[in-house]
């Protein structure tokens, strides 16, 4: 039996003998014009793509699916459908494409934005980002190491330590910071669109101040004597060119960027790219998701891991086998370093203890220097290794503030653990103690210490009169404590008992006169806001109070 079809439509079926004697005519069948004919043998048993699944049983009769997978039990299966979860993104745009609950991820952390609590992954919360008035979507808080010095970008203003070129010159709105060997560059929101700013040693032009000829930059990079964007015509490089690090490819819808020594590497619809002195054959990834170029090695991380080329004098490139969820890495000068799952693996060169990871908490981002590397974690930066310059450790004064109350969070975070301890505000709630009083308000020079004059960030009722501090007219003096305690007369005894209910029948009646000693005690009416007399409600009162 042999069956000829055209665009899905059978056109006919013919029996034929083995000596080529058709024994039956065609039954044509109108065909859908356009498609590739077919012509298969046998009879119920087409298998158009021969992935050894008949058609009518095939989900995918036309592009090979042996095992059948369909993951979201529809009509299609995933080798043939192109939203394999069913939740509305096309798998091409789909973070999790097998996970209908997420569709998008970031920072790249590995985690869905639905699920996870960072979606910047700036170690901010985004419930609290969205409290303070921050974009959950955008971090807040950046890290990036150069060969001798550091900088940070905290809520918009950048701050630099180390030696060379940590004077930050003015800047409008900063969004992004990168720093490379002998220079740093920011890229600075101006108000209309982004300008890139980059300064230090500017011998063949790689430190110009405002970088000309960009058009809407949104990425940049600092290399070693050069600096690259990415703009709307692509990726766009300055400074030396002595190895062709300006000379950047045509990249396909560009989304991350990073420049080293002497290259540059950059992601864009074709996988990883990179230019300038080629560190190494770039190796077959599969949907890479960051790159980072280091002074003589390159780093990516794609579906199946992390993978290293390029110079491996002291195993830079060397990637452990036993990493479980990496889903961050770093290309330094001679080693290298990832986030995996909540820890920080480094290996390479260890001159001065660069691949010695201290105790971090909850780290979510690393950059490496010149033999040594920094962290940002939920205590702030932390850096470890070579320290000739200061560039390590990090000062302990960097103005992190999560809560935005005026308190640093070394400062709230008195043991530098990351964690809400006893005896510490909270550097996640700007109200610790929910008296209605910022803490940065209460603690009013911000030293974590109860001051004269001020009230007690741990404390609701600082002067214990039973008012909140955020409600009490004089939070620092104890209010009268109306509590209908009148008798003995003059020295109350701490009780309210018939003695007391005397007293106040006695100033009711008008046979004694209230001092404001009386109304401090007696003056129980409206309960929590007397009215300045002692009268017939505040006799009936203090009378409940007796016989309960």
């Amino acid at each position: 039996q042999v069956t000829f079809a055209y665009g899905g439509y059978r056109l006919g079926v013919a029996l034929i003998d083995l000596d080529g004697t058709i024994t039956d005519e065609f039954n044509y069948i109108e065909p859908d014009i356009g498609d590739p004919a077919t012509c298969s043998v046998g009879g119920n048993d087409t298998d158009t793509d021969s992935d050894g699944v008949p058609n009518a049983q095939d989900n995918c009769p036309s592009v090979p699916n042996p095992g059948q997978l369909n993951s979201d039990q529809d009509s299609l299966g995933n080798a043939c459908d192109d939203d394999d979860d069913n939740d509305g993104t096309p798998d091409t745009f789909d973070a999790f494409p097998l996970d209908a609950s997420e569709s998008v991820d970031t920072d790249g952390d590995g985690i869905g934005n639905n699920a996870d609590t960072d979606d910047d992954n700036d170690t901010i919360p985004d419930s609290l980002e969205l409290s303070t008035g921050r974009d959950p979507l955008v971090a807040d808080w950046m890290l990036d190491a150069g060969n001798y010095q550091n900088c940070v970008l905290i809520d918009g203003v950048v701050d630099c330590w180390g030696h060379g070129n940590t004077a930050v010159p003015v800047l409008n709105n900063p969004v992004a910071v990168s720093v490379g060997f002998y220079l740093i560059c920011v890229l600075d929101d101006n108000g209309v669109n982004n300008d890139v700013n980059c300064w230090g040693s500017n011998d063949v032009g790689q430190a110009p101040g405002l970088v000309s000829g960009l058009v809407n930059p949104r990425a940049v990079s600092a290399g070693k004597y050069h600096g690259c964007a990415l703009d709307d015509s692509g990726a766009t490089c300055w400074g030396d060119d002595s190895y062709n690090q300006q000379t950047a490819p045509t990249l396909i819808s560009p989304r991350s960027l990073s420049a080293g020594a002497i290259h540059t590497c950059a992601i864009d619809d074709t996988g990883v790219q990179c230019w300038g002195s080629m560190q190494g054959a770039i190796p077959d990834l599969s949907t890479p998701v960051q790159v980072s170029a280091g002074g003589g090695h390159t780093c990516a991380l794609d579906d199946d891991g992390v993978h290293c080329w390029g110079g491996n004098a002291n195993g830079q490139t060397d990637v452990p086998i036993d990493l479980i969820d990496p889903w961050f890495v770093d290309a330094g000068s001679n080693h290298t370093c990832v986030i995996d799952g909540s820890n920080v693996r480094c290996w390479g060169l260890n001159d001065y203890g660069e691949t010695v990871v201290p105790a971090l908490s909850n780290p979510v981002a690393i950059s490496l220097g010149y033999k040594f590397s920094c962290a940002l974690d939920d205590t702030g930066v932390v850096c470890w290794g070579l320290d000739h310059v200061g560039q390590t450790p990090a000062p302990v004064d960097l103005a992190f503030d999560k809560d935005l109350d005026g308190i640093l969070d070394y400062i709230e975070d008195a043991n530098g653990n990351g964690m809400w301890d006893a005896g510490e505000t909270d550097s996640l709630n700007a109200d610790t103690d929910a008296d209605g009083i910022s803490d940065g308000v209460e603690d009013a020079n911000k030293n974590g210490i109860v001051d004269a004059g001020e009230t007690d960030p741990l404390n609701e009722d600082t002067d214990g009169d039973g008012l909140l501090d955020g409600v009490d007219p004089d939070p620092l003096v104890s209010a009268a404590p109306y509590d209908g305690d009148l008798a003995p007369l003059g020295a109350p005894d701490g009780v309210v008992n018939v003695a007391d209910v005397l007293i106040a029948q006695r100033i009711t009646l008008g046979d004694l006169t209230a001092t404001q000693f009386e109304l401090d005690h007696g003056d129980v009416y409206p309960p929590g806001a007397p009215d300045g007399v002692i009268n017939i409600q505040d006799l009936l009162l203090i009378q409940q109070m007796v016989l309960q």
